[in-house]
């Protein structure tokens, strides 16, 4: 038996969708009542026998119906749960059809129930006209595997989701037919043959908005997250049609009407054309409306607060004559409900009563106050943490038992609770109690998972090929085993191997040490890297103390590290002169070569950044000293100062600018002659002035007897630097950016030493790929200036990590 399914289509609109799914749910409610109706017998009286009947292929295993079904011999009142018996045997997938017939017999009524099996399938779906997809994928999307059960029911469904794929993929005009064929009667065992038809990719000619005038047509089509063909967006494949992102487009476009005073706005559903050749032209009819300004602004309802100046000002945003925006609004109605809800008014509600005059052009706005009831917590109980402990939620959070329901604190210890980042949801909600004038407090969380593994590999023009592997927990327990999980401590152990350098990290944090607000943290690590003319080796570790400041974002740290330092193959013995300075010897021979360096340092910082990773806006500062001394173990005696910025502008279209400034000094003192070459400053490379070779900016020696127009030059390190940098990012597509850039600094010999008229500078463009954990940057750079004639230069340049 062959059975033939019309062809499916992929819908070319929004509209015609959803009435597919209504006409959808409604035939599937009117089987439902035909069911039921056929459930209903039309005999009345005592049911005598129940009889089950095969209507279709396989054997139908008698008990097993018996068991699903309520209906029972000799009981009047089981005809009423006839229709619930066929809902039931339907629901356990075994049968494509139900129905129950009634006929009466002597002394009373015989209910035959009619059952049609649906097809086992003896073998994997059988393929053909595919060629967008690899054969695999299309089994994967329609999860039919041999023994499954099967009739047109369920092949079409599963036929509609591999047309979805096809219309994330613009074949919005692709069909699909099928067939269904027996293979044994007695088995009921079937084939199935699936053949499609993907037609030819659709593009989005054409976006048009009839009856926009107040709004640019750029920034109506940015709704559609269409992009010209010249813009690399394009490139990638964003032009791809989704009848889904219409409606939200719609929505989108309706809302910038409204911020700009147009509240009026109708904004009909797109209209979708496809033409000739196939491709795709959607419309929207928009009807703008007059452009309102304010007039007055008002409330009502506020008896608990009639005269309060305070709340009264919280209309002033709305000024008289101003454009009536609809984020000014909104922006409003929450500061009024919030001035409630932070003084224990739970539940109060504020509704914003327009009043428009369209001849005149302003709109009157009333806020009515529907004022709610001053509640207290009465407990706070933590739910759904099964790995963290309580106290690591508790210590967060801004509301604690016996105070006013503070419905504005409770919202942001959700926030806070949120970015720990060990959980995928927090909510809070109040639980009634028997005392009318106090709730209990509920923060109900859902786990995540806090650890991760990283492994990768990667080049970059100064390491070449490196490797590296990282294994981090943010939810650490150090005494909770086995699990070693929940007490919010955080751990990372890190291996990073190049061909010029090793790095080896365990980094260990307790941001809340003794249940204070304080952090500690303890390093342990070793490093290796390379140079030309010698090798530096570190092995040490570190303590630090760290507290959060007054103001928001802002903190102090302490922090005592010691290590282990070693200068290593060093062959060169030649004798060196300065290049700005012939009379100043020079020997790599009289470094010191192993050094126990000890130091202590306090860092003030403030981070308003909206993301660590990849910063689109806000800013981040800091400023810090250091101190090596003999008091604190150290052998050599130096001291340090170092100041911080970076800044981010977000512009239009995604897209930002960047600024980074760095300054920083570092002098011997004591019985220390000079700043050991280990701790002296260098510029030069990918993560600071792209274009200059890596660590070639800054003070520089020659040999003693170089001869003239010799290049032959070693740069030593300096005591001083700076550095700017300002860079502009355009987003491609999603974690993949195109920079415009700018490098500027130099590094002095002499400690706090910083001429501006002599900067390195250059410039260029790049692109960033922003993969969590692994940041790759590739630039191409242009030298404006160097610092030097000597100084190298590297146009390319290839980076992990990120910018500033």
């Amino acid at each position: 038996m062959a059975l033939t399914m019309a062809p499916i289509s992929t819908r070319q609109e929004s509209r015609t969708r959803c009435a597919m799914r209504s006409i959808h749910a409604i035939a599937a409610c009117f089987l439902l009542c035909v069911a039921a109706a056929l459930a209903g017998p039309p005999a009345t009286g005592v049911i005598k026998e129940i009889k089950i009947v095969n209507a279709g292929v396989g054997r139908i295993d008698d008990s097993f119906v018996f068991t699903h079904i309520q209906t029972r011999v000799d009981d009047s009142r089981a005809m009423s749960s006839v229709d619930r018996d066929v809902k039931r045997l339907l629901e356990t997938g075994r049968f494509s059809d139900v129905r129950v017939e009634a006929e009466s017999i002597t002394g009373g009524v015989r209910l035959n129930y009619v059952l049609k099996n649906k097809y086992r399938l003896v073998e994997p779906v059988a393929i053909a006209g595919v060629s967008e997809f690899s054969e695999g994928k299309v089994h994967e999307l329609l999860g039919l595997e041999p023994s499954d059960l099967v009739d047109d029911q369920v092949v079409g469904t599963r036929a509609q989701k591999l047309l979805d794929e096809y219309r994330k993929n613009n074949y919005v005009h692709a069909t699909a037919t099928w067939q269904i064929e027996e293979v044994d009667q007695v088995a009921g065992t079937a084939k199935v043959r699936l053949a499609v038809n993907e037609g030819r990719p659709a593009k989005i000619r054409e976006i048009t908005f009839d009856g926009s005038k107040a709004i640019p047509y750029g920034d109506l089509r940015d709704t559609m997250k269409h992009a010209d063909w010249w813009n690399p967006f394009s490139w990638f494949g964003a032009n791809k049609y989704d009848a889904e992102e219409l409606d939200l487009a719609r929505i989108q476009i309706r809302d910038m009407y409204m911020q700009k005073g147009y509240l009026d706005v109708q904004i009909a559903p797109a209209t979708v054309k496809t033409d000739e050749a196939g491709d795709i032209r959607i419309s929207f009819d928009i009807s703008e409306g007059p452009c309102y300004r304010f007039g007055s602004a008002a409330m009502e309802g506020n008896t608990l607060f009639p005269d309060t100046k305070e709340l009264k000002g919280l209309l002033l945003v709305l000024k008289r004559g101003e454009i009536a925006s609809s984020i000014l609004i909104e922006n409003c109605r929450q500061s009024l409900r919030d001035y409630y809800g932070s003084r224990g008014y739970v539940n109060t509600m504020v509704r914003p009563v327009m009043k428009p005059d369209a001849a005149g052009g302003t709109v009157d706005v009333l806020f009515v106050i529907a004022e709610g009831k001053l509640m207290k917590v009465r407990n706070v109980y933590i739910r759904g943490n099964t790995r963290t402990r309580d106290k690591v939620i508790r210590r967060e959070l801004r509301v604690i038992p016996g105070e006013i329901y503070n419905e504005v604190e409770i919202r942001r210890s959700e926030r806070i609770v949120n970015n720990l980042g060990f959980f995928s949801t927090v909510r809070s909600y109040p639980e009634e109690t028997r005392f009318d004038d106090r709730s209990d407090l509920v923060f109900e969380v859902e786990e995540k998972s806090s650890g991760s593994l990283m492994m990768g590999m990667g080049f970059s023009s100064i390491d070449k090929i490196m490797g590296y592997v990282e294994l981090s927990q943010g939810n650490f327990d150090l005494t909770g085993w086995p699990y070693l999980t929940g007490a919010g401590q955080k751990l990372k152990l890190r291996a990073e191997v190049a061909k010029t350098r090793k790095n080896y990290e365990i980094s260990f944090t307790e941001p809340w040490f003794m249940d204070r607000k304080l952090s500690l943290g303890l390093d342990l690590y070793s490093t290796e890297a390379e140079y030309s003319d010698y090798d530096v080796r570190r092995v040490g570790g570190a303590i630090s103390l760290g507290k959060p400041l007054p103001g928001r974002n802002n903190r102090v740290d302490f922090r005592y590290r010691v290590e282990k330092v070693r200068l290593a193959d060093i062959t060169d013995t030649n004798e060196y002169v300065y290049v700005d300075s012939p009379h100043g010897a020079y020997y790599y021979s009289s470094e010191e070569t192993d050094s126990l360096e000890a130091s202590l340092s306090v860092t003030l910082s403030h981070d308003g950044r909206d993301n660590p990773l990849f910063p689109r806006s806000g800013y981040n500062a800091s400023i810090s000293g250091t101190v090596a001394s003999e008091y604190v173990g150290s052998q050599v005696d130096t001291y340090s100062v170092a100041f911080r910025s970076s800044l981010f502008q977000p512009l239009w279209l995604g897209h930002y600018i960047g600024l980074n400034l760095r300054l920083q000094a570092i002098n011997a003192y004591g019985d220390t002659e000079h700043v050991p070459l280990s701790d002296r400053l260098f510029l030069g490379g990918g993560n600071t002035i792209r274009g200059l070779e890596y660590r070639d900016v800054g003070p520089k020696v020659v040999p003693v007897n170089a001869v003239q127009g010799s290049t032959t030059h070693r740069t030593v390190g300096g005591n001083s630097l700076l550095l700017g940098s300002i860079e502009y990012n355009i987003p491609l597509v999603q974690s993949i950016r195109f920079s415009g850039f700018c490098d500027a600094g130099n590094v002095w010999r002499d400690a706090f030493e910083f001429d501006v008229n002599n900067l390195a500078a250059t410039c260029g463009v790049g692109l960033r790929f922003d993969i969590p954990g692994f940041p790759v940057r590739i630039d191409r750079a242009w030298v404006l200036r160097k610092d030097s004639d000597l100084t190298g230069e590297d146009a390319w340049v290839f980076w992990i990590g990120p910018t500033f």
